[in-house]
């Protein structure tokens, strides 16, 4: 992680040949080791007092740094790899959902409480959303809650309203929303938003603008009360006082 340009993969992947090189993470190796005792840790030091939300980057959003080092432009390079490379692409989509569900499942063993799954970069894939990243998320999820039917997993997918309303809208079943919440983009219509999840039973999270983080702490003060208050007037005309928390 570099504090200024944020993450990056040190050694990207050039060729598709080198899908065959990929290991497994081990969650005994040292760096994950440490990274699981701090969320065992923190779990106690709260002592029941507050959850312990964990987080972790989604496949394509894992995919992309793999293939392109760090975010540049219109990940270009992630684009050839996908329509010019398309099964080692998906190849890569599934190795990484396999260790995702290994990282997942070690940080709930650990203490982790409420796991968020955060894809960063799919307002860049438009239309193909679905094939590259809800397919892969759906699965993860899934196979985490056969195991931890328990805990409470959001998703976050950037520019992806329009899809997630669309989804909302028309399933029928529970596995086509395995999530329990969404992390919603500022820019959604959080009115019409809510309502639908209050159908489907899903939790909203977030909303608020990320450039409010630039004001004052006063502004950010304000516009996190309003966008509260909003949010409790339209929780109360949906479901008339009930509330839904974890």
């Amino acid at each position: 992680m570099d504090l200024k340009k944020g993450g990056f993969c040190q050694n990207p992947m050039n060729f598709p040949s080198e899908v065959n090189n990929l290991q497994n993470i081990n969650p005994l190796d040292p760096i994950l080791a440490s990274f699981y005792n701090t969320i065992f840790l923190t779990r106690l030091a709260l002592k029941g007092k507050a959850a312990v939300f964990s987080y972790l980057g989604g496949p394509f959003t894992i995919f992309a740094y793999m293939v392109e080092k760090s975010r540049s432009g219109l990940l270009e390079t992630t684009k050839k790899w996908i329509y010019n490379q398309t099964e080692e692409s998906h190849k890569i989509l599934e190795f990484l959902n396999e260790n995702l569900y290994i990282h997942t499942v070690e940080q709930i063993k650990a203490g982790a409480q409420i796991i968020g799954i955060f894809e960063v970069f799919t307002d860049l894939i438009a239309e193909d959303f679905n094939f590259l990243s809800y397919y892969y998320l759906k699965k993860l999820i899934l196979r985490v809650k056969k195991e931890f039917p328990q805990v409470p997993i959001i998703i976050y997918a950037k520019g992806q309203n329009a899809f997630m309303k669309k989804k909302l809208k028309e399933a029928e079943k529970d596995e086509d929303l395995p999530f329990d919440g969404i992390i919603l983009d500022h820019n959604c219509d959080l009115e019409e938003m809510s309502e639908l999840c209050e159908k489907k039973h899903k939790v909203i999270v977030g909303n608020l603008d990320p450039g409010v983080l630039m004001g004052s702490e006063k502004i950010i003060q304000e516009k996190t009360e309003k966008m509260i208050k909003k949010r409790k007037e339209m929780q109360e005309v949906c479901c008339r006082g009930r509330t839904r928390t974890f």
